[in-house]
């Protein structure tokens, strides 16, 4: 089973994210974050397997995300989405 993570901060979007995962065999929504910070921390935290990412958020964007996860060894899958 592959675990989601999705980082949206736009409510609609991250709900067709949601929809979609969860009609895929093999593939589980594990978390849902609203902003880079939720999603660093549940990153340090759980384990997942993908993060679809959006790049445009408020506060810290998807690329800086994208980096602090690099920088601090998170072994995941990313999929970024604009």
């Amino acid at each position: 089973m592959i675990k989601v993570l999705v980082v949206e901060d736009d409510p609609m979007v991250s709900k067709l994210h949601e929809v979609y995962i969860n009609q895929l065999d093999g593939f589980k929504l594990a978390h849902t974050s609203k902003n880079s910070e939720d999603a660093l921390e549940y990153l340090t935290n759980q384990n997942v397997d993908l993060v679809i990412l959006d790049v445009f958020m408020p506060g810290k964007d998807g690329m800086e995300l994208l980096q602090d996860i690099r920088s601090q060894g998170i072994n995941v899958d990313i999929i970024m989405i604009s």
